[in-house]
């Protein structure tokens, strides 16, 4: 419902889970004429690592539809006393109408290796745009984290869903966690290699999805930090169309030189009819 948008914190304790909420989070600006169905506060919430490095976990969570769908995110600091949203990092994009900024967000972890965490939020447009997708990577600091994108990556094609899926860890083992944004509708998820510097502008790896552009390879992209215990992080993409929407999802692992070309395993939903697996992964 416009306006109810709402995120639930369920704090844990040295006993057991807790069953009801300790916070209850709502977005701080109102919605407006031009923003009928409310803002999606809440589509993504996603840990963000510790961005000032202070000892306390950060938090952040989108809003896509923000502004008739140009989007925003939120970073809410961690502290003694949980997260707030008073006071929070407010990030955007590039402040197109349909940019859909923050259809995708993830904390991936320290790109160059300056001891603060960083985030990467997705901004993939509408499949009518004239322009590619983008994500955006912004820097942890002592201060927080940075209003400005240290890079912003980009897609080749318009339209073609860059930035729907991003995730983030060190794939090639040399101590510096990389990106991988998925682009769907092109059936392609691209890896960009970080380092002292940052975060490189071009893919160090591009992998194509095996079951051609229709399958929407790419529509979601998980890490796993090490699922093989090779010492690498690996990745999980998801292919919800394959199989006539059945779905599938592919493992590729790390390694010293990177991600594998081919997959090493695929999965597969066991339902006969358009189940989507792979639609939604989780990082591990």
């Amino acid at each position: 419902m416009a306006g109810q948008d709402r995120v639930y914190l369920y704090c844990g304790g040295p006993r057991h889970a807790v069953q009801y909420s300790c916070q209850l989070l709502q977005p701080t600006y109102t919605v407006g004429s031009s923003d009928p169905y409310g803002h999606a506060f809440g589509q993504v919430v996603v840990p963000a690592g510790d961005v000032d490095a202070d000892g306390y976990a950060d938090l952040l969570i989108t809003s896509p539809y923000a502004y008739v769908d140009v989007g925003r995110a939120d970073l809410l600091r961690g502290g003694a006393s949980g997260v707030a949203l008073a006071g929070s990092t407010q990030l955007a994009g590039v402040g197109v109408t349909f940019a859909g900024f923050g259809t995708s967000a993830a904390g991936v972890g320290d790109i160059d290796g300056d001891g603060f965490d960083d985030v990467v939020v997705g901004e993939p447009f509408d499949a009518s745009a004239t322009m590619p997708g983008n994500a955006y990577l912004f820097r942890g600091s002592a201060g927080g984290l940075r209003v400005s994108p240290a890079i912003v990556l980009h897609g080749l094609t318009p339209g073609d869903g860059f930035g729907d899926a991003v995730a983030g860890a060190d794939f090639d083992g040399d101590g510096y966690d990389d990106v991988a944004v998925g682009a769907r509708r092109a059936g392609i998820v691209y890896v960009f290699r970080g380092g002292p510097t940052g975060l490189a502008a071009t893919p160090a790896w591009t992998l194509v999805g095996p079951g051609g552009v229709s399958s929407a390879f790419g529509s979601a992209v998980a890490t796993s930090l090490d699922s093989n215990a090779d010492g690498y992080a690996d990745l999980v993409i998801g292919a919800p169309n394959e199989l006539s929407g059945v779905g599938r999802a592919y493992f590729y692992a790390g390694g010293p030189i990177g991600l594998a070309p081919m997959p090493t395993v695929t999965m597969h939903g066991t339902s006969s009819t358009a189940g989507n697996f792979g639609q939604s992964l989780a990082s591990l």
